[in-house]
């Protein structure tokens, strides 16, 4: 007998639709975004990613920071009281049955990725990749 998330022949759903949802919020709010981040003298902000439920009701808004005198959790705290006026454009924009409530996460990959780039390619601080500076790690 298929489940209620089988197709026709009982073969498993494709968990296609979460991923369109999340690209079409994506579109939707990266432009309104940045104008939030322009008022709020945020600096150059980007909505890297968007993150679904199966069940289309929540939607994590992953965003990524460049200009270092805010700190993130301060990026957060001046985002949050426009989650409201994203929810009500992303509701007119576009045709879903619910609209989904939004969150929004620091999205730490970039930074993480600055950092092994640092490492591998040699940040010029006199650490070495074991985070040690030079003489003190195993083989100094």
């Amino acid at each position: 007998m298929a489940s209620r998330n089988d197709d026709a022949w009982g073969r498993p759903a494709p968990r296609t639709r979460p991923r369109r949802v999340a690209e079409g919020i994506r579109r939707e709010l990266a432009q309104p975004l940045q104008r939030i981040a322009s008022d709020e003298g945020l600096g150059m902000l980007t909505l890297s990613a968007v993150d679904v439920s199966p069940d289309l009701r929540d939607a994590r808004l992953f965003v990524t920071h460049l200009g270092g005198e805010v700190s993130h959790e301060e990026v957060l705290r001046r985002l949050h009281p426009h989650l409201g006026e994203l929810r009500g454009l992303l509701g007119r924009a576009m045709r879903l049955r619910h609209t989904p409530r939004l969150s929004f996460r620091f999205d730490e990959s970039v930074e993480q990725g600055a950092r092994i780039d640092a490492l591998l390619h040699g940040s010029g601080d006199g650490a070495d990749v074991a985070g040690d500076p030079p003489g003190t790690g195993e083989d100094g």
